[in-house]
């Protein structure tokens, strides 16, 4: 039958929120429990867990007639995985190296690590990169760089160029620079040469990840 073969309590922990109740419990052949409210304690994630299992109601078997000693033999109730709640957008920690953006040369690469952070140690953050700009400077990600390329026609002129850092629980940060091209030429061979002109991060609302 579905539903909880009997009734199910364990005590709730909570790491940077405050929940409206302290155990969780799902009545008898019911498939849920009451709902609870939880809010926020600080800028980090909140992680809601079971501080325990929930126990069996008795470990003995009888007349279940009777109902003194309902049999429950073979059940192990487990606690589940921790959830995730109001965590935050990646952290832009930085913007582009004026230097790596200022020298001479029709490519820069730029290591991502140096631009965005994740929330929470350990997280892996997606990365992706494009240009408003394409005939005029072309942006790629490649094993964890930033890959800015000038254009071979010879043309000039300002680019933006916006990178997002996504991780796998889908909250988002994104930073957009301009970059200009111009021609720069070293010695007999012709150069364009990237620079940076302005910076814009932006974030992705933390409520929105779950």
């Amino acid at each position: 039958a579905e539903g909880a073969p009997f009734a199910l309590s364990a005590p709730l922990a909570a790491e940077g929120a405050e929940p409206s109740a302290r155990s969780l419990s799902v009545p008898a052949g019911a498939l849920a429990g009451a709902p609870l409210q939880v809010a926020s304690t600080g800028p980090g994630a909140a992680l809601l867990s079971l501080a325990a299992d929930p126990s069996m109601p008795s470990d003995l078997c009888g007349d279940v007639q009777d109902g003194r000693y309902p049999c429950f033999r073979g059940l192990a109730p487990e606690a589940g995985p921790p959830l995730l709640l109001f965590k935050p957008a990646p952290g832009v920690t930085g913007e582009p190296p004026r230097p790596a953006l200022s020298a001479d040369g029709d490519r820069v690469s730029i290591a991502l690590a140096d631009l965005f952070s994740p929330s929470r140690e350990g997280d892996r953050l997606s990365y992706a990169a494009e240009s408003d700009r394409p005939d005029l400077v072309t942006a790629r990600i490649v094993r964890g760089m930033l890959v800015l390329d000038a254009n071979e026609d010879g043309a000039e002129g300002t680019a933006v160029v916006t990178v997002r850092a996504t991780d796998a629980d889908g909250p988002s940060a994104s930073l957009s620079f301009t970059v200009g091209v111009e021609f720069a030429p070293v010695g007999a061979l012709p150069k364009w040469r990237i620079f940076m002109r302005g910076v814009s991060p932006s974030r992705s609302p933390a409520e929105d990840s779950s």
